[in-house]
């Protein structure tokens, strides 16, 4: 994975055993309540390249949910781009937390993100994270097969084939 934090302010941030399988290694964000606003400071090892219907996702497994998470897109110098509110809702288990990136299509200096767990409270809880990821999802227009009749069935031996309205035997 090219994302690495770079700063967190309150509390413990660690690589940890998923507690739902100890054979994978996740972020563990332990939160100890010393600070309302507590973030985690990463960068995405050089700008995003940000294409059409790019989706992020991040991996959430949140022990007592709901919880909320603001997760912020910045350039180079802590300018926000975007910021998402997103919300936790299953308990014990991981959950797929997703970010439409529509409105920054193209953007050359989307470097930075910030994650702040549970705005303006001081909260004891973990929080484990994985799989911060993006992908552009490419529609495809969906085509019907054309409906293709063969007569006479039985045949003497000459068929009639009719495709998309045009008859050939």
């Amino acid at each position: 994975n090219d994302r690495f934090i770079k700063e967190y302010c309150d509390g413990r941030l660690s690589i940890f055993p998923d507690p739902l399988n100890a054979e994978n290694n996740v972020l563990e964000y332990a939160r100890n309540g010393g600070a309302a606003d507590d973030v985690i400071v990463g960068n995405f090892n050089g700008a995003l390249e940000i294409g059409e219907n790019a989706i992020m996702s991040i991996d959430l497994l949140d022990l007592a949910p709901p919880s909320s998470l603001v997760f912020s897109i910045q350039d180079a110098f802590g300018t926000e781009l975007a910021q998402f509110n997103l919300t936790s809702t299953l308990a014990n288990e991981w959950q797929t937390l997703t970010m439409d990136l529509a409105a920054l299509e193209g953007l050359p200096n989307a470097t930075n993100f910030v994650m702040l767990f549970e705005p303006g409270q001081l909260v004891v809880e973990s929080y484990y994270i994985d799989n911060l990821s993006i992908e552009s999802i490419i529609s495809v227009e969906e085509e019907s097969a054309a409906a293709i009749t063969v007569y006479p069935n039985p045949s003497n031996g000459v068929l009639n084939v009719v495709n998309e309205g045009v008859s050939k035997i």
